[in-house]
């Protein structure tokens, strides 16, 4: 599952109470407002780590990440975990308020990593995040994505302006990539310009910014394969690096996939009935209308979910066109099926083109439900719960969480195949997900709803086998056994 260093500190070695652990963590989306999987796993990994305090660790934590408005609520009481010795003091949240116009909810180069990284240093009226790590002393560094690389540079630019530069250059640093940007294979609509392109053919934005990261980076993470591979060529062309110093960086990258966070586990091993309560309004309004119609002939699952953030990059622009391939509204009749899109809106044109596409084909014919909103873990499960097969439509994906957590609680997903979704490095193709040529589908010359069906027969797998397999991968990787694969993977970090 992993390429996790060989030689463990020897922390993880003996049977004393480990060493102290300062760790700065810097994510642009984190506790305030969070939008996407970026900050469902960000908000994880650290819960994770200040959890390992109750098991004798010593771990603290201080988290940089941006703050969209200063009256926006802080969500920091969701990861302490109760009033305890254990975490006093072990988690602090260092916010970057952005300036007025900046547009959140986005992670791609339109987002406000520029207005993020400048107020590292004190801009926009913050205060300058540098004289704070220097007080922290931290040991070690964990930065996500690019933007969050341009962020820890900006620091450390400040520190050496202070003559700090011994003291930085001691910390391990580990560039976390939550998605590889310049690897990203969706056809998208760019915010600026009414033109669809995919990504191979916009300029190098994203190959700098992510060669740049790996530069600074002691140790890389990412979340596939598909991913790593991307890695090692962009360090392999990256002209700024001596051929020593390609091989280091070569080694150095590790994949560790997202666990099934804390509480979407705990809701996962629950009686759904305990859940369904918890049903979003405009969910449980259209099941009450399809149950009165169908009497008492209801399936328990009668949803065909795309639940995914309304931005370009996760393209649900995908989920219309393929159920009309599968039959459209006559197909849903006949499954008994609820199309349902899930997911808060990013680009806002964007994603009322999506909404009107699911409207336009439904029409008065049958219903369908959008919740265009971040759904909470009570709310998001009892959707889960209620749902059939959850279509993840992005051509590509670093890893696709909700692909995961839909498998927990029963779903079976279908995503694009050959690897091009990070998740199904966890549940694998055919096994616990279904693994289909999604482009093809969509463009009408590849496999029709017969090769899907066939496509899982191939496997010796029913639908119900692929849901069993799939439930049981996804609740297998938790955050203890993730959290401490990242820790040896921390301390086997090269120093910055």
């Amino acid at each position: 599952m992993t390429n996790s260093p060989s030689a463990p500190n020897e922390a993880f070695q003996s049977s004393s109470r480990p060493a102290k652990r300062r760790i700065l963590f810097i994510s642009l989306e984190f506790n305030y407002s969070p939008f996407s999987g970026n900050g469902v796993l960000a908000r994880s990994l650290v819960s994770g780590l200040v959890c390992r305090n109750a098991e004798g660790y010593d771990i603290q934590v201080r988290v940089i990440c941006a703050r969209p408005h200063p009256s926006t609520n802080d969500l920091s009481s969701d990861i302490h975990m109760g009033e305890s010795e254990h975490f006093d003091n072990c988690l602090e949240i260092w916010p970057v308020d952005l300036p007025m116009g900046c547009q959140w909810k986005r992670l791609d180069r339109h987002g406000p990593w520029k207005e993020f990284a400048d107020g590292c240093t004190g801009s926009h009226g913050n205060v300058d995040c540098s004289q704070s790590v220097k007080d922290f002393e931290p040991l070690e560094v964990v930065v996500v994505d690019w933007h969050g690389m341009l962020a820890w540079e900006q620091i450390c630019n400040q520190l050496k302006r202070k003559n700090e530069g011994d003291r930085i250059r001691s910390i391990k640093c580990v560039y976390y990539n939550f998605r590889v940007y310049s690897a990203s294979l969706w056809e998208h609509v760019d915010a600026d310009s009414s033109s669809e392109h995919t990504a191979g053919e916009t300029d190098d934005f994203y190959q700098n910014k992510e060669q740049q990261s790996c530069r600074m980076a002691g140790t890389i993470i990412c979340l596939s394969d598909h991913d790593r591979d991307h890695l090692e060529v962009l360090i392999k062309q990256d002209t700024m690096l001596e051929s020593e110093e390609c091989l280091v960086k070569l080694n150095s990258i590790s994949i560790l996939p997202p666990p099934l966070r804390g509480d979407i586990l705990a809701l996962a091993n629950r009686e759904p009935g305990e859940l369904l309560c918890h049903l979003p309004e405009e969910a449980n309004a259209v099941i009450q209308q399809l149950s009165q119609d169908m009497s008492d002939k209801r399936p328990p699952r009668m949803f065909l979910t795309c639940m995914v953030r309304l931005s370009p990059e996760k393209s649900p622009h995908h989920f219309v066109p393929f159920i009309q391939k599968l039959g459209g509204v006559e197909f849903l009749r006949n499954a008994n099926l609820i199309p349902l899109i899930c997911g808060a809106k990013s680009v806002e044109s964007y994603a009322q083109s999506v909404l009107d596409d699911l409207s336009t084909m439904c029409g008065d014919e049958w219903p369908f439900v959008v919740i265009d909103r971040f759904l909470g873990p009570e709310e998001m499960a009892s959707v889960l719960l209620c749902t059939s097969v959850n279509l993840h439509p992005c051509l590509y994906d670093a890893y696709g969480m909700t692909v995961v957590e839909s498998t927990a609680f029963g779903a079976v997903s279908i995503v694009n195949s050959g690897g091009k979704v990070g998740a199904t490095s966890l549940l694998k193709e055919g096994i616990g997900c279904v693994g289909v040529d999604l482009e093809s589908i969509i463009l009408g010359h590849g496999e029709s709803v017969a090769g899907i069906v066939q496509q899982i027969q191939q496997h010796g797998a029913s639908l119900v086998e692929v849901r069993n397999n799939g439930r049981s991968l996804a609740l297998g990787w938790d955050e203890e056994t993730y959290c401490m694969t990242l820790l040896k993977i921390l301390s086997s970090a090269a120093e910055y």
